[in-house]
């Protein structure tokens, strides 16, 4: 799977949770995205500037989601 269709899986956590709303399935389902985000990002051939955008999205949507969770990183 290449970073273009990994980007896909950041559409955020109401996405998630609008198709299953098991907070714990939800939680499940984005960990297995990240390891495949990760997976993609390791690949030999993976542009730099494509791996700096997808770092700086998923910054953005894990800061969201504990603003939601009401947590901080190391809380």
């Amino acid at each position: 799977m290449s970073l273009v269709e990994t980007s896909d899986l950041l559409q955020g956590p109401e996405a998630l949770l609008a198709e299953h709303q098991n907070p714990a399935e939800a939680a499940a389902r984005l960990e297995q995205a990240l390891e495949r985000i990760a997976r993609a990002a390791r690949a030999p051939g993976t542009p730099a500037a494509d791996t700096t955008e997808i770092a700086a999205r998923l910054d953005r949507l894990i800061g969201e989601l504990r603003a939601a969770l009401g947590t901080t990183p190391g809380g």
